[in-house]
């Protein structure tokens, strides 16, 4: 994958946003279908509290390293920045999320598979995908539930398992306490600027294949 394409990186793991590829590629630019109050309407814009630009979406796969072999989920895929970037690189990715009103945008943007549902009870099987890339709601309301679905993105990963995860600072401490209690291997890469001041850690999580102790008869 283009590694260098609207994103400018340093040695010491500084990421740098060109402001001319943010311009040009900004969620502010694209249309999304919603259905609300059982019609379909364009919102544009993307509500910029939701959307990711893909600038910053195409610098999470590119550390993600994510093949064209992979199946890579986002399970917060909200108004399908990840989605959209995965499709424009030839990546292979199903989407989910928890708000219906987003079910025909996601549909438009056509992933491998598309659902609505809770990121805490994902409708798939376990081992299922070889990635995870995502970036959970910011908002401290949603903070709890983003780390109780942890376990959950675990499952539906084959191991050993790989979660590209871009959170704010408000649930980083939470994120970190649970994953330590899952033994995995978090290394924080980076932290990308987002609207409104939020400076947001980029983390790479690891985990460890859980190999079955067998005991004698």
């Amino acid at each position: 994958m283009d590694t260098t394409t609207g994103l400018e990186g340093a040695s010491n793991g500084s990421f740098f946003q060109d402001a001319e590829s943010l311009l040009a590629d900004a969620p502010s630019q694209r249309t999304f279908e919603i259905q609300q109050v059982g019609k379909r309407r364009l919102a544009f814009g993307h509500r910029a509290h939701r959307a990711l630009s893909s600038v910053d979406a195409r610098f999470l796969f590119n550390i993600a390293n994510a093949r064209s072999t992979d199946l890579i989920l986002d399970p917060f895929a909200g108004y399908g920045g990840l989605v959209s970037e995965a499709k424009r690189c030839g990546l292979r990715i199903a989407a989910s999320d928890v708000d219906k009103i987003l079910s025909p945008g996601l549909s438009a943007l056509q992933p491998e598979v598309g659902s609505i549902a809770d990121a805490r009870y994902l409708p798939f099987g376990a081992d299922h995908f070889d990635l995870i890339v995502t970036e959970p709601p910011f908002r401290t309301a949603y903070r709890q539930d983003v780390i109780d679905s942890l376990p959950e993105l675990r499952r539906v990963l084959k191991p050993p398992g790989r979660l590209i995860l871009l959170i704010s600072t408000n649930m980083y401490e939470g994120v970190q306490n649970s994953l330590g209690k899952m033994d995995a291997d978090v290394k924080r890469i980076d932290i990308i600027p987002r609207g409104g001041g939020l400076k947001c850690p980029v983390l790479e999580i690891r985990f460890e294949e859980i190999i079955p102790v067998l005991h004698e008869a």
